[in-house]
């Protein structure tokens, strides 16, 4: 199937204008990379290499693992937790034991203190008696 000679002349002016184009372009950039000084270089060492795309199967497996170390390190904390509340419990009980241990002896103290007011005082009128 041949091209018409007008179409054929279409083509070759489109060819020419894009070339035209194509060279003006390519000489106003290389001037102005000469102009700004710009240095070229090759940016093909910093391109990182394919990497293969991980099968469905493989990311399965990854997750179970995955899932399996969740629930395992879940259970331990739970463990932990438990272990911890049991614990706070019994330092709350010692500590209102303590409590009421402190109280009990204040109150000792107290009377103990008292007492040896009412004693001086039971001393000191016999003392002034004895006079």
């Amino acid at each position: 199937m041949g091209k018409s000679p007008n179409q054929e002349e279409r083509f070759e002016a489109g060819r020419r204008s894009f070339c035209f184009c194509h060279d003006a372009y390519l000489q106003t950039h290389s001037k102005y990379v000469r102009l700004c000084n710009f240095e070229t270089r090759s940016h093909a060492g910093s391109v990182p290499p394919l990497t293969e795309t991980p099968s469905l199967e493989s990311s399965v497996m990854r997750l179970s693992q995955i899932m399996t170390s969740v629930t395992a390190s879940h259970a331990q904390n739970t463990t932990s937790i438990s272990t911890l509340s049991a614990e706070q419990v019994q330092l709350d009980e010692r500590e209102t034991e303590l409590r009421d241990t402190v109280t009990r002896a204040e109150v000792k103290r107290s009377w103990f203190a008292d007492f040896r007011d009412w004693l001086e005082s039971v001393a000191t009128f016999l003392d002034e008696k004895v006079r």
